[in-house]
């Protein structure tokens, strides 16, 4: 067992800069015995660092018996710095994930003709929510560009529209969103983000022809996620119908 010793690198902190409540980089472990150097600095291998204040005497010295190198000083500073600037999002693999957006289509991989369509929200009871009706309008939007006719009347319709829009975590959207879109995201699990969810059956016999979900983890503009209702319907339809049960990253 190497012996755990201390040095005096409180002066490396306050030649750096440190004020009188800074705390110093000292705790050590060292093999073999500590020794003085004539510029009064001590030296030893490896080292591993703890925290104790400024001035307080280590093994009979005090910062003010010490002297320090330009070098020395510099390395303090520069380690005082790396500790007051610490982000705890840089301890992730390659540090804080940058804003994006994903989506997951599944479906038989059979086409599915361009028909008249009716739009809503699955759940009725939402349907005046400013969230669901923005996520309807841009579904809407999407479907039309594709090249399918919108129609109110559902009388009329051929296809069935469903459609949601939710806040959560990222984990929370994938567990809520029925049961053929849960598969794997590449969003932080615990972030907050935003997710939509869109199913479209045939109206005759109500089978589902195509599923899908996008979800985006950025900052909504103005703090409004319906503003997000719009990049999330394009990136759900982009390539539509698009390769059924894989999670891609949308632009």
């Amino acid at each position: 067992m190497w012996p755990r010793m201390r040095c005096p690198l409180s002066t490396v902190a306050a030649a750096g800069g440190g004020g009188a409540g800074a705390a110093a980089l000292i705790d050590t472990a060292a093999k073999g015995r500590m020794r003085r150097v004539r510029t009064g600095v001590f030296t030893m291998q490896p080292i591993r660092c703890g925290i104790v204040p400024l001035g307080s005497s280590l093994m009979g010295y005090r910062r003010t018996d010490v002297k320090t190198t330009p070098f020395v000083a510099l390395a303090g500073t520069m380690l005082l710095a790396a500790c007051q600037s610490f982000d705890p999002a840089s301890i992730l693999p390659g540090g804080a994930p940058p804003p994006r957006t994903e989506a997951y289509r599944a479906h038989p991989d059979q086409p599915i003709a361009a028909a008249p369509i009716a739009i809503g929200p699955v759940n009725l009871a939402r349907a005046d929510d400013p969230l669901v009706r923005a996520a309807v309008a841009a579904v809407g939007t999407e479907l039309g560009a594709l090249g399918y006719t919108l129609v109110a009347d559902i009388g009329r319709a051929e296809l069935l529209g469903s459609v949601d829009m939710s806040t959560g975590t990222a984990s929370e959207l994938v567990a809520n969103a029925p049961e053929g879109l849960r598969g794997t995201t590449t969003l932080p699990p615990m972030a907050p983000s935003t997710g939509l969810v869109v199913e479209i059956r045939r109206r005759s016999d109500g089978s589902l022809l195509w599923q899908g979900r996008a979800a985006t983890f950025r900052p909504a503009p103005n703090g409004d996620p319906a503003t997000l209702a719009g990049p999330l319907a394009h990136a759900l339809f982009l390539g539509f119908p698009g390769q059924s049960g894989r999670t891609i990253r949308a632009p």
